[in-house]
């Protein structure tokens, strides 16, 4: 298989070898995130540095090679992609820290005696305090709320509390649990989106 640069597309293209060949080099090209736009041209195309690394570690059985200015070209697009990944987890860990830093804020304020919050205290959830225990340090049976001691009374179990939705993923549409990446799921974050979209193609 050869790997050559189309400049004016500014894509990847894919010249497989003829013979038996031919189809082996076609599934590992596809296996690796190269698409085709089909008849006439059948013309086998990738604009992603990341789909001929996947090639490069999956090679076809025919060989790999590439030309000159195909390899000028993944270098760059390596150097964006990298510098992007870099930039998306730092910006990812940015998020969060904020995220910690306003939980803290807001509990500080809410808190009756302003005393400072140990930094071994790192809330993951904000719940306000529940009105019969402020002011305490400690609660009975006769603080408990009137519903709590019915059910407690006729043996009835509280009900649990499910995890809610908090929106739809960007990528695959389902639910998203996650505050700190409520855009995403917990399968496409996993595989990332850049992965995810270049499979889906």
């Amino acid at each position: 298989m050869r790997i050559t640069w189309n400049e004016n597309a500014q894509q990847f293209e894919a010249q497989f070898s003829t013979g038996d060949q031919w189809h082996a080099d076609q599934t590992a090209a596809s296996d690796a995130g190269f698409r085709t736009d089909g008849p006439p041209a059948w013309v086998w195309r990738a604009t992603k540095a990341a789909v001929l690394d996947k090639l490069k570690a999956n090679r076809p059985t025919s060989g790999l090679t590439i030309t000159k200015v195909a390899l000028d070209a993944y270098n760059h697009l390596r150097a964006i992609e990298d510098r992007d990944a870099e930039l998306k987890k730092f910006a990812k860990e940015q998020k969060k820290l904020q995220k910690k830093a306003q939980e803290r804020e807001k509990i500080k304020s809410e808190r009756e005696d302003g005393e400072e919050i140990s930094p071994e205290y790192e809330p993951t959830r904000y719940r306000p305090i529940p009105e019969y225990w402020k002011g305490k340090q400690e609660i009975t049976w006769a603080d408990l709320p009137a519903d709590i001691m019915a059910r407690h009374a006729q043996r009835e179990s509280v009900p649990v509390r499910r995890a809610e939705p908090l929106g739809k993923c960007r990528i695959c549409g389902g639910s998203t649990y996650d505050p700190d990446e409520f855009d995403f799921c917990l399968w496409c974050s996993g595989r990332g989106e850049e992965n995810f979209l270049i499979e889906l193609f």
